[in-house]
């Protein structure tokens, strides 16, 4: 089932035209400027966006300009695990694994449970916070690891957010919102620790 979602929402997406992709990038910045969480954090990780995930180019440069603490990942593809890279400048990414735009291998770890807010991808999403990702576990493995009370916020496309409940299991970690270019969407997850 997972599966299935996955294939359809991904053709979706990488057949938006340019201009979609544009369009939902503004107007999720713009929904992030007037967001309290987003404008009271002063340590903000953010996804280095791929292909047609939502753009976070803007996002970046808005953390920078505002002197807040940009946060970005670091994905070691043998232990399917993130290590948090705090930078200041574009300049500091290059090309790495799969092609994405990340730090160099040698950066600095940042320490996670320092962040304020936490920007995840994914490929689709429910009105629960359920995610689903590419399957291999980087998000989970590292919010796992995390505070439960660090806001997790997931940036998509109106069409990724699915009306109805998708499959999940206990490793799967919940988005506390899911943020589009029409909406914000408070999930109504409950932190792990009290479940």
């Amino acid at each position: 089932m997972k599966s299935k979602i996955r294939k359809k929402i991904l053709a979706k997406r990488n057949a938006l035209p340019p201009e979609a992709v544009l369009d939902a990038e503004i107007k999720i910045i713009n929904q992030l400027r007037y967001w309290s969480i987003y404008i009271d954090a002063e340590y903000v990780m953010t996804y280095v966006d791929f292909r047609n995930e939502i753009k976070t180019h803007r996002i970046m440069k808005d953390l920078i300009i505002n002197r807040k603490n940009l946060v970005v990942p670091l994905t070691n593809r043998d232990s399917t695990d993130i290590r948090p890279v705090q930078i200041s400048s574009f300049d500091e990414l290059t090309t790495g694994q799969f092609g994405l735009s990340e730090p160099s291998k040698e950066s600095k770890e940042f320490n996670p449970k320092l962040l304020d807010l936490i920007l995840v991808p994914g490929i689709a999403f429910d009105l629960f916070g359920n995610r689903i990702g590419f399957g291999k576990g980087y998000y989970d493995n590292f919010l796992a690891r995390l505070n439960e009370n660090i806001p997790c916020a997931a940036l998509a496309y109106d069409f990724q957010v699915l009306d109805y409940k998708i499959p999940h299991n206990e490793h799967d970690i919940p988005m506390d919102y899911i943020i589009t270019p029409t909406r914000t969407i408070k999930t109504g997850r409950k932190h792990r620790s009290m479940e």
